[in-house]
């Protein structure tokens, strides 16, 4: 397994860096401050390979702050390209467990593209790769990849978990795979022939039993012959009355005819005499229509005569309707006129009454709009005080700094002179100029001259201090009149609004009052219209013209209405006369069918007494045949059992038959069994010298055994350069039990000037040369094995344990041993080392995660 290029996506301190390429790489450092995430890119080729890395959690490797991670890994196994991808995703909840996927491909080099190598689930996949690379995640750390401070991971293991790894190392896996499928060929051998014993015996115990199995058969074949006997006889007997159930079957079929047919008579006639009475009662009730003809004709002729009259009234009621169509259009244009004007002088009121009422505040307006600009005039006034007032508190304040710093001037420099004055007051005072004493007479000089200094800038002081108070007097009362100007300027703003709205009014109230007289005189000229009439002229003449035609046509709506009466009252006349007309046309017709169902009756009723007659005969018949039926049924029942019991006789004696067949055919059986016997037990004997074979102290051990000349060779090489030839290992593969005889083991014994001693016994820089020389001498086993080759060395630290001299001996070993590999990675952080590998693969620690740059 050679790693081609690598790709992260939020594992561990990085984010998403640039893909890293081991492609053209032989012998580099990987390096880079602590916690860059050096040993993390390791951890992300052992995480997609086999799922693990130094954390035990997956979530625990996911970046801070995200929730996903994708490790891509491209790797050269033998002649093929292959990729691993393995993504993991957290759970929504801390309870909800997360999900991951792993997929493998193969590069497809004639169609360009990486070809899925699928399988049903992730387990399934792992151990397609662990397949494919003939490597676990264990033997992997304990050879070629020596991790941050596990670089004893070998060493400290148990003789036999050391000798499991070598084992696997050196591929002898697939001699486990040989050992258990012995196993497993001896497992099912002991099966079998573990079912052979079963099946002899149960043959010697069946060939026991042949006395009772012939005596068995000659009583079933005597059994047989007298149940075949009985059975016969009981045939013979049923014979003699087998016809008795047909006969009464017959009989019963008869009867059953003969009583339906009586159904059906007597349905018949029920039928009958429902229509005959049917044809009485309408033959009753034409006779009764028949007799109040005279009537019903005379209600019919008044009914025709108050239709026609109806008649010639509807189509004067329909010329009228017409007529009266037109004048409730020139009634209803009347209105509309009427309307319109009534609608003017409804608009006139609304305006007169609207100007009335602006009109009516007009004076009020006036004197309200005089005091408001009284109060505006007055308050822009005060406006323009305000400004005077802020400039001059602005002067003041000025006037009222430089005071105050001329004052602080001052005071520097009268407390300057006091302290010359203090010194000066002194006994041996010194001249402030020339630094030399003074007499007395020069002193009080000075004295004075500085005395006379302090007071006048003292009267400065004072005046000026009276000045800045009078100043601030000015400035509190300014301050407070401008105070109280500002409290009634907020009310200049509304009272300007005020006064231009009160214009307004005062210009909408006087127009108002113009408007009012002109609607006044249209009011009056409208309501003259309406209280006249005199409107509408021409719609006026049209209604008198219309109203005239419709008393020409001579209208009467209360004979109307009596006519209307006439024909509600004479109404059913039209359906009596046609109930009339009906009846006397049917009597006849009804005559004729009734006479008619009289003779089909006294039909009916003589086929009904024959019929009767025929039940009669068949039930009589059916009495007579119950008896001979009821033995018929016990003769039957007999012959059933004599069957039953023949068969079971004739079954008894096949079984017996069966019995002694199947003991010959055993017999057969029994020799085949005793030879395929001897064959299974030759077979277990070669599997079970192939098992011993297989096993770890078979052919196993002595593919290690000679091994390990080879192992000590490789690990005393390097630790000959590393400590000068000063330090030997060697592998004892057996050890003496103390109850005799040897035990097989893999013990690790070192030589020095001090004699040889066990790896324990060895700590520090010293141990890792020791653990380095054999993880070197491992990986280069792995390297070199057949079938799966992984030419890859990781170096991850170590180097902290050793000195100056120590260090660049294990340079040295490294580089002693780079050609055995494709590619050996060494992590470091040790400043000095960095040179000494012809490529250096840099880790920079980022606020985007960390970032790897090749140079």
């Amino acid at each position: 397994m050679l790693p081609t290029r690598l790709e992260l996506r939020n594992f561990l301190a990085y984010r998403q860096p640039d893909p890293i390429i081991f492609e053209g790489l032989h012998l580099a450092c990987l390096t880079g401050p602590n916690g860059a995430g050096k040993s993390s890119l390791l951890d992300a080729i052992t995480w997609a390979l086999w799922g693990k890395a130094r954390l035990h959690s997956d979530d625990d490797l996911i970046h801070q702050g995200q929730v996903d991670m994708v490790v891509q890994l491209d790797f050269l196994q033998g002649e093929d390209r292959y990729r691993v991808v393995r993504k993991r995703q957290k759970g929504k909840t801390s309870r909800a467990p997360g999900r991951s996927t792993l997929d493998l491909f193969v590069w497809d080099e004639e169609r360009s593209h990486w070809q899925p190598i699928p399988a049903p689930a992730l387990r399934e996949t792992q151990q397609k790769i662990v397949e494919l690379l003939r490597l676990d995640y264990d033997t992997f750390v304990n050879s070629a990849f020596l991790q941050q401070g596990r670089a004893d991971a070998f060493t400290v293991k148990t003789a036999g978990d050391r000798k499991k790894i070598l084992a696997e190392i050196m591929g002898l896996e697939q001699w486990r795979v040989y050992e258990e499928r012995a196993k497993t060929e001896l497992k099912r051998i002991d099966h079998n022939l573990n079912v052979i014993s079963i099946q002899l015996d149960e043959i010697t115990r069946h060939e026991a039993q042949e006395p009772t199995l012939r005596r068995d058969l000659e009583i079933a074949q005597a059994a047989s012959l007298e149940a075949e006997r009985v059975r016969l006889e009981a045939e013979v007997r049923y014979n003699e009355v087998a016809g008795a159930q047909e006969q009464m079957d017959t009989a019963r079929a008869h009867l059953a005819q003969a009583e339906h047919r009586i159904r059906q008579r007597e349905a018949d006639l029920v039928e009958i005499d429902t229509e005959m009475a049917r044809h009485q009662q309408q033959l009753a009730r034409l006779d009764g229509l028949a007799a109040d003809q005279e009537t019903i004709q005379a209600g019919y002729a008044q009914l025709q005569a108050a239709r026609e009259t109806d008649q010639e009234l509807g189509q004067k009621l329909q010329t009228v309707s017409l007529i009266k169509d037109r004048l409730t259009e020139v009634d209803s244009a009347l209105r509309t006129r009427q309307a319109e004007l009534e609608g003017q002088a409804r608009v006139h009121q609304d305006r007169i009454a609207t100007a009335q009422r602006t009109a009516a505040d007009l004076d009020t307006l006036r004197a309200e709009l005089v005091d408001v600009q009284a109060e505006v005039e007055r308050l822009e006034s005060a406006e323009a005080r305000r400004e005077s007032l802020r400039e001059a508190i602005g002067s003041y304040s000025e006037e009222q700094a430089a005071l105050k710093a001329a004052n602080h001037a001052l005071f520097a420099e009268m407390k300057t002179l006091r302290s010359r004055l203090d010194q000066l007051e002194q006994a041996q005072a010194i001249c402030p100029l020339c630094g030399q004493p003074l007499d007395d007479e020069q002193k009080q000089t000075l004295l004075a001259e500085l005395q006379a200094d302090g007071s006048q800038r003292r009267v400065t002081y004072d005046a000026n201090q009276a000045r800045r108070d009078e100043i601030g007097e000015l400035l509190t009362a300014h301050r407070e009149e401008t105070e109280q100007i500002e409290i009634e300027l907020r009310r200049l703003p509304a009272l300007r609004d005020r006064a231009a709205l009160l214009g307004a009014n005062v210009e909408a109230a006087q127009a108002a009052l113009e408007t009012l007289h002109a609607e006044q005189v249209e009011l009056r000229a409208v309501e003259n219209l309406l209280s006249s009439g005199d409107y509408a002229h021409e719609l006026r003449t049209q209604r008198d013209t219309i109203q005239d035609e419709i008393d020409s046509l001579g209208y009467d709506s209360g004979e109307h209405r009596l006519v209307q009466e006439t024909l509600a009252q004479y109404s059913e006349y039209e359906r009596r006369q046609r109930d009339l007309e009906t009846a006397l046309q049917q009597i006849p017709e009804v005559e004729a069918l009734l006479q008619n169902a009289e003779a089909r009756r006294e039909r009916w009723s003589k086929v009904l007494a024959e019929e009767q007659q025929e039940a009669a005969a068949a039930q009589a018949e059916i009495e007579a045949l119950q008896e001979r039926v009821e033995e018929a049924r016990r003769r039957e029942e007999e012959l059933r059992q004599r069957r039953t019991a023949e068969r079971r006789a004739q079954e008894q004696e096949m079984r017996a038959k069966q019995a002694l067949d199947a003991l010959e055919h055993a017999r057969q059986r029994k020799a085949e069994l005793h030879q395929r016997q001897m064959e299974l037990s030759a077979e277990k004997a070669i599997y079970e010298d192939l098992r011993s074979a297989f096993g770890k102290n078979g052919v196993p051990a002595m593919i290690i055994e000679a091994a390990i000349p080879e192992l000590e060779e490789i690990a005393n090489h390097l630790l000959a350069r590393m400590t000068d030839g000063r330090m030997h290992v060697r592998l004892d593969t057996q050890r003496d039990l103390k109850t005799g005889g040897v035990a097989e083991t893999l013990d690790i014994l070192i030589s020095d000037e001090l004699g040889t001693r066990s790896y324990d016994s060895y700590s520090g820089g010293e141990a890792f040369r020791v653990n380095f020389a054999i993880r070197v001498a491992l990986s280069q086993l792995l390297a070199r094995r057949a079938g799966a080759q992984l030419r890859t060395l990781f170096l991850d630290e170590g180097f902290g344990t050793q000195d100056e001299d120590g260090r660049q001996r294990l340079v040295d070993a490294i580089n002693s041993v780079q050609d055995q590999f494709d590619l050996i990675l060494v992590i470091t952080h040790i400043e000095d080392l960095r040179d000494a590998f012809p490529v250096q693969i840099t880790v920079t620690k980022t606020r985007d995660g960390s970032k790897v740059s090749i140079g």
